[in-house]
């Protein structure tokens, strides 16, 4: 038995796309967990990315119960610029500071927010940004029209890639069960 088949034996893996397949995951969870350089809190997986992370989901809920004007789940409209000054603003100025989000939390969920395919749609040209009170503000400039296209056509190029990769590996994952006709 050769060193490669004693590894996927170990690893419980059959054929070598499976055991290919593992070592990929093993890699990239390795180059998360040494990416990331913060300390997480007490329960917190640091390998999960940041915005599938508790305290930002926590956050952004927050976000949307406390300024229901402003952030929306579906419709997302563009945000002023620097709102998070205001939103930290009001973080000063709240009573029971407890129950608030943390500064970086809320940071991330900002990013997450503003990273979402549905708010990157409705940064055009000439759309009015908002304030926390659901007031408009200023309007979207040609640069910062075509910076948000340029995410997200980013995106959508690497979420169809990540779908035609999952269809290879369906469709590997069959090859491999079905047994050879001769």
């Amino acid at each position: 038995m050769t060193d490669d088949q004693k590894k996927r034996q170990t690893l419980g893996l059959r054929s070598v796309p499976d055991y290919i397949k593992k070592l990929q995951e093993l890699k990239t969870a390795a180059s998360v967990v040494e990416k990331t350089q913060e300390v997480a809190p007490q329960g917190q997986d640091i390998r999960q990315p940041y915005y599938k992370r508790e305290s930002v989901q926590k956050a952004l809920v927050w976000l949307y119960e406390t300024f229901p004007k402003c952030f929306a789940p579906r419709e997302q409209k563009p945000l002023k610029i620097s709102i998070t000054d205001d939103i930290f603003d009001y973080l000063l100025n709240a009573e029971n500071k407890e129950t608030l989000p943390s500064k970086s939390a809320i940071r991330k969920a900002l990013t997450t927010y503003t990273h979402n395919r549905f708010y990157l749609k409705e940064c055009v040209l000439d759309a009015y940004r908002i304030d926390l009170n659901g007031d408009k503000t200023t309007t979207i400039t040609q640069q910062e029209a075509e910076y948000a296209k340029e995410i997200f056509d980013r995106y959508s190029a690497a979420f169809k890639e990540k779908k035609k990769l999952k269809h290879r590996e369906k469709r590997q994952e069959k090859f491999n069960r079905q047994p050879l006709k001769r």
